[in-house]
């Protein structure tokens, strides 16, 4: 099982960065969650109005296998 995330930063303010963890998984395969993710950064990318710069990821769940 994996959580989604992802960083996002302005890049007009590379140091000032919000992480957003999805409230919607977890996801049973790190395919699912990659996924999940891309959604996100388009969701942040809308939201800014300007552009960023994402860093997507996965979180695994304690004690499941990766």
């Amino acid at each position: 099982m994996f959580t989604a995330a992802i960083i996002a930063c302005l890049m007009s303010v590379p140091d000032s960065c919000i992480t957003f963890v999805d409230k919607y998984g977890p996801y049973a395969t790190q395919a699912e969650c990659l996924n999940r993710t891309l959604e996100m950064a388009q969701f942040a990318a809308n939201i800014a109005g300007e552009p960023v710069r994402v860093q997507r990821g996965c979180i695994p769940h304690k004690g499941q296998n990766t």
